[in-house]
């Protein structure tokens, strides 16, 4: 399935979604779009787990660079959050090639999406 493929998925009719390392590559611009199609496709209380690294001097064309935090992603504030905390396993696995902990940083996060009000 290609990934614009999202917008032919019926809305409220996934009850678990998964992202890793995919956000943290994109510009803010596509990585908003998806975590609205995100929002958008998952069930009432559906789980969301994603998990990206912080990615430094990411630019659009033509734009500054930036630095693509998972800390700043546009989750909801009606969202509960399960997990919230560094990606343990990524972090050590990329610190035996030689990053540091800034270039490793990576945030895990578990959360269920879509409550009713």
């Amino acid at each position: 399935m290609e990934t614009t493929a999202i917008e032919f998925v019926s809305s409220a009719t996934i009850d678990v979604a998964l992202n890793f390392n995919s956000m943290m590559e994109m510009n803010i611009e596509t990585r908003n779009y998806y975590l609205n199609q995100i929002y958008r496709v998952c069930s009432a209380g559906a789980l969301f787990y994603n998990v990206n690294r912080m990615q430094r001097k990411m630019s659009d064309i033509g734009e500054a660079s930036y630095v693509n935090n998972p800390l700043t992603y546009p989750y909801r504030k009606e969202d509960v959050v399960i997990e919230w905390e560094p990606d343990e396993l990524q972090q050590d696995y990329r610190a035996r090639f030689g990053y540091g902990a800034i270039e490793s940083f990576a945030i895990s996060s578990i959360r269920r999406v879509n409550l009713p009000q």
